[in-house]
């Protein structure tokens, strides 16, 4: 049997070829993903700030304004609350499940923190969270908590807020 060097030159090219249009799949795919991940932030900031009601709490957040009081359970006002929350909740479970990356997140991070720093925010959250405790059920806001905690902002589980935090919620 006599081996022919030029009997594998149309295999070898058709694999080449295969293969350069694997590449060649592949580096569109990932250039449309960051594209498709770049429009996906675009569309979370735009809701923070462009947003009226969202940026409006926002806003209220960065610069301290009371808003959590005895007044708040039952008001229009928790509703808005509860929604911009649950958006801000959404956005630390994106960032648990590495939906969005780290360095995706620094984008938003100044806003998550500048909320889980807020004194309204942080006794909101405690009640909410003990008040889940208290009845054996899971707090609604959870991955934002937990953010809270990982970055040694905030802390829930912390005795010294037994005196910080005024109770609002009957628990």
């Amino acid at each position: 049997m006599e081996l022919s060097i030029f009997g594998n030159v149309p295999e070898m090219i058709t694999s080449a070829v295969a293969f350069a249009g694997a590449v060649f799949a592949i580096v569109q795919w990932r250039g449309s993903n960051k594209l498709k991940r770049a429009e996906f932030l675009k569309e979370i900031t735009e809701k923070l700030h462009s947003d009226e009601k969202t940026a409006e709490i926002l806003y209220k957040i960065e610069y301290n304004e009371p808003w959590y009081d005895a007044n708040f359970h039952g008001s229009p006002f928790e509703k808005e609350i509860d929604s911009f929350v649950a958006f801000v909740n959404y956005i630390c479970y994106l960032r648990n499940c590495k939906i969005i990356k780290n360095e995706e997140f620094h984008l938003l991070a100044y806003e998550v923190k500048r909320i889980c720093v807020n004194f309204d925010m942080q006794s909101y959250l405690w009640n909410l969270y003990n008040f889940s405790k208290k009845n054996r059920n899971d707090c609604s806001f959870q991955e934002l908590i937990d953010y809270a905690k990982s970055e040694n902002i905030f802390d829930v589980d912390s005795k010294e807020n037994e005196t910080k935090f005024t109770k609002k919620l009957n628990f």
